[in-house]
């Protein structure tokens, strides 16, 4: 075995050292604020059955008209550049 147990016991020191110091460029440990102490509370409202039926019902319509609006929106557009590439490409 080539050296002393110092030259050993400094060189792995060395490499814990690079490594530690690598390893905390990286460590994003010092980003989060933690307070153990804290709860988040939520105040969110009870509703009545009738009325999460109704919060349902307005979701649902709402999605659907959406969709309804993207999807005319996509149809438009494909059918204008169909008739683009038949008029100006293909003629």
């Amino acid at each position: 075995m080539n050296g002393s147990l110092s030259q050993f016991k400094a060189t792995q020191r060395r490499r814990a050292d690079r490594k530690e110091q690598a390893k905390g460029k990286f460590s994003k440990n010092h980003l989060n604020y933690k307070d153990s102490e804290s709860k988040t509370e939520y105040n969110f409202p009870s509703l009545e059955h009738d009325e999460l039926e109704n919060l349902k019902h307005s979701i649902k319509a709402n999605l659907k008209s959406e969709k309804r609006k993207n999807f005319s929106i996509v149809f438009s557009l494909t059918v204008i550049i169909v008739i683009f590439i038949y008029f100006f490409v293909l003629s």
